[in-house]
């Protein structure tokens, strides 16, 4: 939501519902099967707006459409090592030239 180009949020991706067993993770409790489609619902078992997925996804895309820095903006590193990577977005001025 926060690097160049439109934003790909899967259909479902807000709810935790896409699940591969890859043999090291539990499934999410709203997901009824191991491998569900990523495609479709078939293994929602509720909506909840009050899972982080949901808030942080509405939240960034909220951003994204108030402040043209986060959709057009050039990128500036903050920090960065060998495990993080923390940039800002900042909108350029416009120049006719």
């Amino acid at each position: 939501m926060t690097v160049r180009g439109i934003p790909i949020v899967y259909y479902g991706d807000e709810q935790y519902l896409c699940y591969y067993n890859d043999g090291q993770n539990t499934p999410p409790a709203d997901v009824n099967s191991g491998d569900d489609d990523p495609w479709n619902r078939p293994g929602l078992n509720r909506w909840d707006q009050d899972l982080p997925a949901f808030k942080i996804i509405k939240a960034l895309a909220s951003l994204r459409k108030e402040s043209p820095a986060i959709s057009e903006g050039k990128y500036r590193n903050a920090y960065v090592n060998s495990d993080i990577l923390m940039f800002e977005r900042v909108q350029q001025a416009t120049s006719f030239w």
